[in-house]
């Protein structure tokens, strides 16, 4: 087992904002939960890389890094990216942006062609879009040509 006291602070901190999300929502930390995974292999003072786990979940990959958080959503990579000056100075919305991520319906809309181009939609419980992005990236869920759309369940409920 890794000793995960050799992450950074800078590291640490990137950790925190997401445990801080999942001790609000009534989870254990990343480090305690079963639905997250941790890429043992990408631990370092300054990297660590989890994977989400659950039925029907959309694959979300984290990446804690010392300037930066980033986000790859259904293999698209880097699908959210958030420098170190963005999470200094706007961290209560990269906290509500988390919680979206975790705990809403999450689906994908893409076009795989010369000019890749998709839509990630978030919903919650009501059906309602709390949040909505176009995405420009490399893919690999999807193989055809068309138009493809994927509703995947969340992660997370919110426990009482």
């Amino acid at each position: 087992m890794t000793n995960f006291e050799v992450l950074s602070d800078l590291t640490n901190d990137r950790i925190e904002i997401v445990n801080a999300v999942l001790r609000d929502l009534g989870y254990a930390s990343v480090f305690e939960n079963d639905r997250f995974e941790i890429d043992m292999e990408s631990v370092r003072s300054h990297f660590l890389k989890i994977r989400t786990k659950g039925p029907a979940t959309c694959p979300i990959v984290i990446y804690f890094e010392e300037d930066s958080l980033r986000v790859d959503v259904a293999e698209i990579d880097e699908a959210f990216e958030f420098d170190a000056d963005y999470i200094d100075h706007n961290r209560g919305d990269l906290e509500e942006f988390l919680r979206i991520l975790l705990t809403s319906f999450i689906l994908i809309e893409f076009k795989d062609s010369p000019h890749w181009k998709s839509r990630v939609y978030f919903f919650n419980d009501s059906g309602r879009c709390v949040f909505k992005s176009k995405l420009r990236g490399i893919v690999n869920l999807f193989s055809e040509w068309d138009f493809e759309k994927k509703l995947f369940s969340p992660l997370l409920r919110k426990t009482d």
